[in-house]
């Protein structure tokens, strides 16, 4: 399998149904109407997969409508969601809304407000915050779809139901209250330059010692990382994790899922590397990245040019890394090695490739790289989000409530659909929402 899934649709019928069961879990915990009780969800003969159902007569099913109850359990989630401050609220739920919460993004940090109900909340659920989860959820979805999200812990995971949940909502936890990658990607780097802080942050970019450049022959988007020039001693840990965290999220817009891309590549420049340049904590950092939090994002890792003193590093190195992180990873030497992966013309010159390419910082302007005033076209895309965010939950409670294998596949390519327009939707409430990072600036990323 060389990229996960992009949808629900190539997968065996018992796979379908794990993922199906996972929804359902999920969904039932933050308040949607799931008409299953959690020992029902649990058994997989109270599910239906689509696989059987060679070809679906539209006409014997409905699109999906949506419910006021599918619509108000949404609303609540959004309006915890900072990117759409500004936008225009469904004034027809704002008095249900009220009564139903008082909490706004300003009191973000909610965890001890709200009463887990055990009756509809999985066990493994319970020490989450629902609220939180649930718009945690909604907050990670950028250009891509939130199958393609969700699978990538599945596949991780192996369809293990329960495994596969517990990593994904750990991820959402980890994405909502310890690190808020979803708000650093907002910022970007431009408004901590704007603000001059995180002085050490800003350094780590015009050291230029990571930087997008390129794709690899599975035309996978490759990061270039020039480890000679980190030392720990320049960026405090935090900073630096903030650091890889961005560059992270950034990789993640280039992908492009629909071309079947849905991972990028890294190359680890060890040239001139010294015990100085060794900071385990940022390579644990990392290595804790890619098992637990952007699982199934990595093509090839290339560690090239590592000379014998890394031996000793790569050991204790070698102990941290997940099984398939570890079997991404080829030692590479010279330019022949590097080119049975990498056309040359992404080949840096200085590693023997004919890419003559110098990454520079950028610094960013406000009058080309701050976000766009918010405008009215602006509200009519939150309208539409709203919509097909609400309609892809709809959908999704159809699919997982179906009765036989015809309307299985209904809902399942209905979904499909919602889901390919809120890919087009994001693409143009991006720039009303997002500054624009170091690598647009500079050309080497394009958001597909």
């Amino acid at each position: 399998m060389s990229e996960v899934f992009s949808s629900i649709t190539p997968l065996s019928k018992k796979e379908e149904i794990s993922v199906k069961q996972i929804y359902a879990y999920l969904l039932k915990s933050w308040g949607y109407d799931v008409k299953l009780t959690l020992k029902e969800i649990h058994e997989e003969s109270k599910f239906i997969g689509s696989a059987d159902a060679n070809q679906c007569n539209s006409n014997n099913f409905q699109s999906s409508g949506l419910t006021e109850e599918t619509r108000k359990t949404y609303f609540l989630a959004r309006k915890n969601l900072h990117y759409l401050e500004g936008a225009p609220n469904d004034t027809s739920l704002e008095e249900t809304l009220n009564e139903k919460s008082s909490k706004t993004r300003s009191s973000k940090h909610f965890h001890h407000h709200v009463k887990v109900n055990k009756d509809i909340t999985h066990h493994l659920l319970t020490k989450y915050n629902p609220e939180e989860m649930h718009s945690s959820f909604l907050n990670s979805l950028r250009n891509d779809t939130f199958d393609l999200n969700t699978m990538r812990y599945v596949v991780a995971r192996d369809f293990h139901v329960e495994n596969s949940l517990q990593m994904l909502i750990k991820c959402l936890d980890w994405r909502w209250n310890s690190h808020q990658v979803d708000d650093w990607v907002y910022a970007g780097d431009a408004e901590i330059y704007w603000k001059g802080k995180k002085k050490e942050f800003i350094e780590a970019f015009k050291l230029n010692q990571a930087y997008l450049r390129g794709h690899d022959k599975e035309n996978r988007p490759i990061c270039v990382i020039h480890v000679q020039k980190h030392l720990r001693s320049n960026c405090p840990d935090h900073d630096f994790e903030h650091f890889i965290c961005l560059i992270i999220e950034w990789f993640r817009l280039g992908f492009k899922p629909k071309e079947g891309v849905s991972k990028g590549s890294i190359l680890f420049d060890m040239t001139g590397f010294g015990m100085k340049n060794a900071d385990l904590a940022a390579v644990k950092f990392l290595a804790s990245m890619f098992e637990a939090n952007y699982p199934e994002c990595l093509g090839m890792i290339w560690v090239h040019n590592a000379p014998w003193i890394f031996n000793a590093v790569w050991k204790i190195i070698k102990g941290w890394l997940d099984p398939v992180v570890a079997s991404k990873i080829r030692f590479t030497k010279g330019e022949k090695d590097l080119g049975q992966y990498i056309d040359s013309k992404y080949i840096p010159k200085a590693l023997g490739g004919s890419d003559t390419y110098k990454n520079e910082y950028l610094p960013p302007s406000k009058e080309t790289d701050d976000r766009k005033p918010k405008d009215e076209e602006f509200g009519k895309f939150v309208e539409e989000r709203d919509e097909l965010v609400a309609k892809f939950m709809q959908s999704t409670i159809n699919w997982i409530q179906a009765k036989d294998a015809q309307e299985s596949a209904f809902y399942l390519k209905e979904r499909d659909g919602i889901q390919n327009t809120l890919s087009s939707n994001y693409k143009k409430i991006d720039p009303y929402i997002r500054t624009r990072g170091a690598f647009e600036r500079n050309g080497q990323l394009k958001v597909e």
